[in-house]
């Protein structure tokens, strides 16, 4: 019975080993998926933030140097190589630097996305269609091709993640009350209460602002009532 028994806490033992090594491996896994939340002091230090972004990866894409012609296709490769690095550096700062592993597989995500659209002009070109006219652009032509899938990338990829509201970028910032300092959660809260002039609060001190204001209204209902009396 004792052999028995030590047989049992064996094999349990290795049993919760290998349910934590599997845990670790969703955690690693779940990482990567995630959009890494990183705090902004308000809107427009934010907006500051990604508009330097996008300055800089789309300065790249439009006006360097490396991508003098589209054959031989290594030329594409070393392009997309250079703008790897340039994406992946750019979005590190963008989320000062807390999940480099995620923007390393994000800027990858890019660059699949990039080559299945030039796999689609190759496509045409292969079957003898070079009068289409994807197949007689210039090279400008080609950079706005990248740059448009790169914004699509950015802000329309992965939109159906969150209310149809933004992309993946927009889900970066997140802010902290302008009035009890605590941290703002969800996808976008209540557009609409911009006609309230409400803007960086959380939940709670929004339902207590709004609360005031259907109070006020009651009391001027009120009056107005009164007043026709």
């Amino acid at each position: 019975m004792e052999l028995l028994a030590q047989c049992s806490r064996a094999l349990y033992n290795e049993d919760l080993l290998d349910a934590k090594k599997r845990m670790a491996v969703l955690e690693k896994e779940n990482k990567l998926l995630i959009v890494p939340r990183v705090h902004y002091e308000n809107k427009e230090t934010w907006s500051r933030a990604v508009n330097h972004f996008t300055k800089e990866v789309d300065d790249y894409i439009l006006n360097t140097n490396e991508m003098r012609g589209r054959l031989p296709g290594v030329k594409l490769d070393i392009y997309l190589q250079d703008l790897l690095s340039v994406y992946t550096h750019e979005l590190n700062k963008l989320t000062k630097g807390l999940s480099p592993l995620w923007c390393k597989t994000k800027s990858e995500a890019l660059i699949r996305v990039i080559r299945l659209g030039f796999s689609g002009i190759d496509s045409i070109c292969h079957h003898g269609y070079g009068s289409y006219p994807f197949t007689n652009w210039r090279i400008d032509e080609y950079r706005h091709f990248i740059l448009g899938l790169k914004q699509y990338f950015e802000n329309g990829y992965e939109k159906h993640l969150y209310c149809q509201k933004h992309g993946w970028v927009g889900q970066i910032p997140y802010y902290h009350c302008a009035h009890c300092n605590k941290r703002i959660e969800g996808t976008c809260v209540m557009l609409a209460l911009q006609r309230y002039n409400i803007h960086q609060r959380c939940i709670p001190c929004i339902k207590k602002v709004l609360k005031s204001i259907k109070r006020i209204q009651a009391m001027w209902r009120g009056w107005i009532i009164r007043g026709a009396l």
